[in-house]
């Protein structure tokens, strides 16, 4: 059974701790899913000096003497060999038979150490793989800090996250502000224990009067999905769009994240795309997008200003309203409804092909133009 560590709590606590020179702290930081462990970091040292000014992460590390390293617990993908963090902190190493444990304790500031101290930021991922995975590791530590706590106890942000704190701190050299997983490059996990670290040094300088930090949090992602909209009476302000000649959407439409981020000035909730049925065996599915508003003011102002308008490639796109807000529609009622929108469309491309409507077009290009960014193809 894995013993239960006392928690730091405080930045004054720990201050304390490192003031004697026999107390040693080892960051971990832990990265993949719940099932799969890809890869530790791992940073040891006795002493923290914060970050100066105008001094990068490199000569915080020799200052402080940190050792630091990234240990990969699975063979590394195409992935992971081609795309990089800008900063690369420690060397790289491969413990494929998971033998973590005998790792670390091997490492001769660890071994050396009268009084350990564990460093994670959010401590749940962390303290769940020491207690599965080496329980006999985690009693060797006298206490765990969870740099997370602190942080939030400095600031009015109750969860703040790891580079948010960093650039609060003014620690924000080739520090993006999210990880680079959340566009599907992975990062090397020693950069995370370092950027622990460097806010824990930070912390710890800073005097107990000094003015609450202003950490950013996080913004809430889109709702997005694929296939058929959400119920309408769930989202009853929902947008279809599609193109002018019934081909597909332009590739910087294609996604329901490019559709949402492109069209962002206008404060959509949320977006997703799919494919149209068959109309006939000879035509092919028809790719279509939705883009949902959380008012009907909202919803008129943006099929005003984007329908009939035109996009990458040359493409004119068709907008309109996808539901009746504030009305349910029978299967037969719905079907009148799509007959007669069909119909309406027809009509409005008939009428653009003759040139009769040249002016409002124009004026709708001119207004979208102004409030979306050009669509690269």
């Amino acid at each position: 059974m894995a013993p239960i560590l006392p928690s730091i709590s405080t930045a004054v606590e720990l201050r304390e701790l490192l003031s004697d020179g026999c107390t040693t702290l080892v960051c971990i930081d832990i990265e993949g899913d719940h099932y799969n462990t890809s890869e530790i970091g791992l940073a040891i040292c006795s002493h923290l000096d914060p970050l100066k000014a105008g001094h990068s992460y490199a000569s915080f590390i020799e200052e402080n003497q940190i050792s630091c390293s990234t240990i990969r617990m699975q063979e590394p993908t195409f992935q992971h060999q081609r795309y990089q963090e800008a900063l690369r902190f420690g060397e790289e190493s491969y413990d494929i038979d998971d033998n973590f444990q005998s790792t670390i304790s091997s490492h001769s500031q660890f071994r050396d150490a009268t009084n350990l101290v564990l460093v994670v930021f959010d401590s749940k991922a962390e303290l769940k793989w020491a207690s599965q995975s080496c329980p006999d590791l985690l009693g060797k530590f006298a206490a765990f800090v969870d740099v997370q706590k602190l942080a939030a106890n400095a600031s009015s942000n109750v969860n703040p996250g790891l580079r948010r704190s960093l650039h609060a701190l003014g620690l924000t050299e080739g520090v993006p502000l999210w990880k680079d997983r959340q566009f599907k490059k992975p990062h090397r996990a020693a950069n995370d224990v370092v950027y622990t670290l460097a806010v824990l040094a930070s912390l710890l300088s800073r005097p107990p009067t000094a003015v609450p930090l202003k950490i950013e949090r996080s913004p809430k992602p889109p709702r997005l999905f694929y296939g058929r909209p959400w119920p309408q009476r769930c989202y009853p302000y929902t947008v279809l769009i599609r193109t002018f000649d019934q081909t597909p959407l332009p590739s910087g439409l294609d996604t329901a994240g490019k559709v949402y981020h492109y069209f962002s000035p206008f404060s959509p909730i949320s977006a997703g795309t799919g494919l149209t049925h068959k109309d006939s065996p000879h035509k092919q599915q028809l790719s279509r997008s939705w883009i949902i508003f959380g008012t009907q003011a909202d919803l008129d102002t943006f099929c005003n200003s984007v329908n009939h308008t035109t996009v990458g490639g040359g493409k004119r796109i068709i907008v309109e309203s996808y539901y009746i807000p504030g009305v349910t529609l029978t299967s037969e009622e719905r079907k009148a409804k799509q007959l007669e929108d069909g119909e309406r469309i027809r009509e409005e491309r008939r009428r653009l092909r003759l040139c009769l409507t040249p002016l409002s077009v124009a004026e709708h290009g001119h207004i979208a133009a102004q409030c979306c960014p050009p669509i690269q193809t």
